[in-house]
């Protein structure tokens, strides 16, 4: 199905690898407006549960932390990563148990989790020999998950091949009941060129828009569409400056800041500093904090300073957060809306249910 598209599926697949390493309805005593308890009582009850089949698509340690947060939360997890397998197995597993990074001098154990790897199935293929399985998959996963760690957006080509609508006219749909995507902080305000400069001179990995916007909005308006033809939910997480994703500097196994993270080679991926300020934020930046709709600022006049910093600041999303709330709006009652996700002051990040639940309520 879709042969057509798999050249520019591949092409836009070595572009993602490429850029991805810059580094129930809400019950009323708890609604705090009359609007809150409306869409509390449209809600649509299309939620997925620990369990249920999902398809993690993307690119970068997001696309890897997203996966293994599905894991860990006890859904079926299928992640495709093409030909890039052992680089994801080792940003989720670790090379070996133990062992001593010799430019971090970080020791002690990687995260080995048998809940991962029971629940976790890596999908280097999608093509050829493969494709048929592919179809299979798609047409009876409940949800899919689009996780994105760059500031390309995924294609409409990507999409038609990801999430195959009957308006396509192919023979297999896709199946999933709920949308997850990954897109940005779209309306422009804290960007523009202050930003701009930073991520040249500083980091790359900052969200500056620009032409991205546009592009994210197109995005955005296709998974919406898709939804809507499938007769499922979307849900969109909206990401400022990427920052972080593996355990900081508690390197415990047992420890949810590094079960929930990537392993501690992360921090010698992309561009180094003298200090290892991703390293430094994942140590105290962990919580998380959501806005509803599209409305978080970024950096602005502080985007200098910002770039790089290891402590709470405008715009900035910590990767482990938003895979956590990506993976958490699975089983989320609510349907059909989006969320800025911001990073907060907290050492480890939010893992039990009832955590998320409090942080989602404030939506």
């Amino acid at each position: 199905m879709f042969r057509h598209l798999l050249p520019i599926v591949l092409f836009w697949g070595l572009c993602s690898i490429a850029l991805g390493f810059t580094l129930s309805p809400k019950p009323l005593a708890r609604c705090r407006s009359r609007a809150q308890f409306a869409r509390g009582m449209t809600t649509r009850m299309d939620a997925v549960a620990p369990g249920g089949k999902v398809v993690v698509v993307g690119s970068g340690p997001i696309l890897a932390l997203t996966a293994k947060r599905a894991a860990l939360a006890g859904y079926e997890t299928n992640v495709v990563v093409g030909t890039s397998a052992k680089m994801y197995q080792d940003l989720i597993f670790g090379y070996i148990k133990q062992y001593k990074n010799k430019n971090l001098k970080l020791g002690g154990m990687v995260p080995m989790d048998e809940k991962v790897k029971e629940n976790l199935k890596f999908i280097e293929s999608i093509s050829g020999d493969d494709e048929e399985a592919f179809d299979a998959l798609i047409s009876s996963c409940d949800a899919v998950l689009i996780a994105i760690d760059s500031d390309a957006a995924m294609s409409d080509a990507l999409l038609d091949l990801i999430i195959p609508t009957p308006a396509m006219g192919g023979k297999d749909a896709c199946s999933a009941k709920r949308i997850i995507a990954m897109s940005r902080n779209l309306n422009g305000k804290g960007l523009g060129p202050f930003a701009i400069a930073a991520k040249i001179a500083s980091n790359p990995d900052v969200w500056a828009g620009g032409e991205a916007i546009n592009d994210y909005k197109r995005f955005d308006a296709t998974v919406k569409r898709k939804a809507a033809e499938l007769g499922a939910e979307y849900v969109i997480a909206r990401a400022g400056t990427l920052k972080g994703g593996g355990g900081g500097l508690n390197q415990n196994a047992d420890e949810g800041v590094q079960r929930m993270g990537l392993a501690p080679d992360f921090y010698a991926m992309g561009a180094q500093d003298i200090v290892n300020w991703r390293l430094l934020f994942d140590g105290s930046c962990q919580g998380v904090k959501l806005t509803r709709g599209d409305t978080v600022e970024g950096p602005g006049f502080g985007a200098a300073f910002a770039a790089t910093a290891f402590d709470i600041r405008p715009g900035d999303t910590g990767r482990t957060g938003i895979a956590g709330a990506m993976v958490h709006a699975l089983s989320h009652p609510e349907g059909n809306y989006d969320f800025g996700v911001g990073s907060a002051e907290a050492k480890t990040p939010p893992i039990s249910e009832s955590e998320w639940a409090d942080i989602f309520s404030t939506l």
